[in-house]
């Protein structure tokens, strides 16, 4: 690995370790003194599913791979929930996942 992609995955690392950690202590001091509802609960699970699959389905398969074609709508979809799991926008994680790609891909 050459030293931009070190330091890319460097500042990758500490960006997210501080968001999980940030949230973890955040999230806990909330629930403890305030507490969170039936919804919050509700909305929380649906959004982390709709996440997790615009990341995986729109992300990862429509734009790193192309593994398909999709309508402007399911785009929009994909593009606006994958900003919910806050890991960049579609144009920079696919690049990056391209990038990943022309190193892992050689390997064996």
């Amino acid at each position: 690995m050459n030293i931009q992609a070190a330091r890319l995955a460097g500042a990758n690392v500490t960006y997210f370790v501080a968001v999980h950690f940030l949230a973890l202590v955040v999230s806990t001091l909330y629930g403890l003194f305030v507490g969170f509802s039936a919804w919050a609960w509700l909305a929380a699970g649906v959004i982390w599913l709709l996440s997790g699959l615009s990341i995986t389905a729109g992300y990862h398969r429509l734009w790193s791979h192309r593994s398909y074609e999709a309508a402007w709508p399911l785009k929009l979809f994909f593009a606006v929930f994958g900003t919910f799991a806050l890991q960049n926008s579609v144009l920079v994680w696919s690049a990056r996942h391209r990038v990943h790609h022309r190193y892992v891909d050689d390997v064996g």
